[in-house]
């Protein structure tokens, strides 16, 4: 009774007992702790029985696992268990034991509407601001007054939660009574946090979309009144904007006392080979290694897309912009500055410095990333007559996307004409033996639905492989190609083959005339047009079965 009630014998145990004891009492969250929700307990969290598949339910575990949490009514925002608030009440040891590991141990979210809403981090005690490790301060939410930065198709709702857009707050302006106000309550909650924040330990993520430079510069001034930080992030616009993303940069660099360069390193003077290595490890080239996407160079209607999104017609956050993984801060899609973000951003500015410079960042951008285009053939003339003849040279990787409609719908996004105009154009201002192509076709979903016996609903599908491959096979001494197909994907060895020759050789099966081969079902299967004694008679071409 005495251990429950935390008497003498709760005491004598060693501390790092006691802190197991705390957390598996729900001291310690995996979620982040919303200071908003209730000004006592921090949350509204409800209790969970432990078991398999819970976290599923928490949003924040979604989003940082990489699950989609749009429209999804019934996962709450927490499903953590609820705090163990009575633990303050135990002895005066404990009390002070609860504290520094709930604050520092803990990481917390703090969204203000009003200058009434930044009341409770006012009034923290000197105790829990020195153990703070990390917190979220958002001053207006937009689009979604919980934090959610995706809209719905019509952009009228939120797309996580559903919530009204015209339920969220306005752009901060200095210049109105409502963001006076929330300025006048950020600073008065920046000089109290000055009075106990221990330097160099908080983590500090700042969120507030300005309407203009000088609504941003009242804002920032606050944060000049805190010790140094550990980490700031800061976010001032819901779009890029050079003056806020600088602001956001020099400011995050005054509170963390980073160190600027006061004259520029003599880059030009290093040999030419150490040169080429270094803008490799620039985000001229993707630092990412775990992942062949983080390659890829995506062109979309004629324009680079967003390095860091696999899906043409979505932006993502990387997750790790800020320390709690609940709101955006990366510089790739707002006007901010996060030292953590893992985005990338291609830094086009090296091409200005100087012509050495445009050179050298020109070989080790085009030779080293993947150009993927994700439109139609003819549109990919436009851009690629934009780029200089000599860089077209140094190109090492291409990839097309093709997404396959029905037969009238496909010869909108890919002609035989357009195609084989596309290979000459290569053929003449491409180094043809240093390249390689990587070929998509998006066939599944037009051909699943009308697949029949006899194929012949999904023939245009087949014959749009043949027409890529006569257009390949103009292009004489190709280092590789790869074709990764979603319907009658045991073709696709068979079209490298077409290709390179004696070089794919290896890909082919042992014995394509077995019955295991002929006989594959579904979209795995090898079409009935397709000729598969051309293996071993030695005729590198294509068999109309008509």
């Amino acid at each position: 009774m005495a251990f429950i009630m935390g008497g003498p014998f709760l005491l004598d145990l060693p501390f790092e007992a006691r802190s197991k004891i705390y957390n598996f009492l729900g001291l310690v969250r995996s979620c982040p702790i919303d200071m908003t929700l209730n000004p006592v307990t921090f949350d509204s969290g409800r209790s969970l029985d432990l078991g398999y598949g819970n976290s599923w339910e928490c949003r924040h575990h979604m989003k940082i696992h990489g699950s989609c949490v749009h429209g999804r009514d019934r996962v709450q925002e927490c499903a953590c268990q609820e705090l163990p608030t009575s633990l303050l009440y135990l002895h005066q040891t404990i009390t002070a034991e609860v504290i520094n590991i709930f604050y520092s141990q803990n990481e917390f979210v703090l969204r203000a509407h009003t200058g009434a809403d930044l009341t409770c981090l006012k009034s923290l005690g000197v105790r829990a601001l020195a153990a703070m490790t990390s917190l979220l301060v958002r001053l207006n939410s937009w689009p979604c007054p919980r934090g959610h930065a995706i809209l719905s198709w019509d952009s009228s709702k939120c797309a996580t939660c559903e919530k009204p857009v015209s339920a969220c707050d306005p752009i901060l302006d200095s210049s109105d009574e409502a963001g006076k106000d929330l300025i006048q309550g950020w600073h008065e909650a920046c000089r109290h946090m000055s009075t106990g924040i221990t330097p160099g330990k908080l983590r500090l993520t700042f969120i507030c979309d300005v309407a203009n430079l000088e609504s941003a510069t009242k804002v920032t001034e606050a944060l000049v009144m805190l010790p140094r930080l550990k980490d700031c992030n800061i976010r001032l616009g819901r779009k890029k904007n050079l003056e806020l993303e600088l602001l956001s940069r020099t400011t995050s660099a005054l509170m963390t006392n980073t160190v600027q360069p006061k004259s520029s390193f003599p880059f030009n003077r290093l040999p030419p080979e150490l040169g080429l290595r270094i803008l490799s490890f620039t985000d001229l080239v993707s630092q990412e290694p775990y992942h062949k996407f983080f390659n890829r160079v995506v062109i979309n209607y004629g324009r680079l897309l967003n390095s860091n999104t696999f899906n043409a017609k979505a932006t993502l956050c990387c997750s790790a912009c800020e320390d709690t993984g609940k709101d955006c801060c990366c510089p790739s899609l707002y006007a901010s500055y996060s030292s953590s973000c893992r985005c990338r951003i291609i830094p086009f500015e090296l091409f200005l410095v100087s012509k050495q410079m445009y050179s050298d960042a020109s070989e080790v951008f085009y030779s080293q990333n993947i150009f993927e285009f994700k439109q139609d053939v003819e549109e990919m003339f436009a851009f690629l007559n934009g780029i200089p003849r000599p860089a077209l040279k140094q190109i090492r990787q291409v990839g097309f996307s093709f997404t396959v409609g029905g037969p009238l719908a496909l010869r909108g996004g890919f002609t035989t004409k357009s195609w084989q105009k596309l290979m000459r154009f290569m053929k003449a201002h491409f180094n043809i033996p240093r390249l390689s192509f990587r070929i998509t076709i998006n066939a599944y979903d037009a051909c699943f639905w009308k697949d029949r016996e006899d194929e012949e609903e999904n023939r245009h599908v087949y014959e749009m492989y043949c027409d890529i491959v006569r257009g390949l096979r103009s292009l004489d001494g190709l280092e590789d190609v790869g074709f990764e197909l979603d319907w009658l994907t045991g073709l696709a060895p068979f079209l490298e083959w077409e290709v390179l020759g004696e070089k794919a050789k290896g890909r082919l099966p042992e014995n394509p005339l077995s019955e295991p081969l002929r006989n594959l079902k579904g979209r795995h299967r090898i079409p009935i047009w397709y000729n598969l004694k051309s293996k071993t008679s030695g005729i590198n071409d294509f068999v109309d079965a008509a």
